[in-house]
């Protein structure tokens, strides 16, 4: 089943019935990205919680306009990433 991983990484924390399940994986979108590519650019809107399959993702944020980057995270498979709307100052 393609969302195999992820409904295990689930059932670590919580159980869900079928309903629940079926509701779940209808709200999933796959995205394949490649390196270097971004889940999400500076003045973009956070919209969604991500859950890292395969790969990795790093979360940073620019210093001194653009820089220099600092590094908030890393996100491995089975990991969820979730990334700061915040604008920092």
């Amino acid at each position: 089943m393609e969302h195999d991983s992820i409904l295990a990484n689930v059932a670590k924390h919580i159980s869900l019935n079928e309903k629940e399940t079926a509701s779940f994986v209808a709200r999933l979108k796959l995205k394949n990205l490649k390196k270097k590519e971004f889940v999400l650019k500076a003045g973009q809107p956070c919209t969604t919680i991500n859950y890292v399959h395969s790969g990795s993702l790093r979360s940073f944020y620019e210093n001194n306009k653009g820089s220099s980057e600092t590094t908030i995270m890393f996100a491995v498979a089975d990991w969820w990433a979730f990334f700061s709307c915040r604008k920092r100052t």
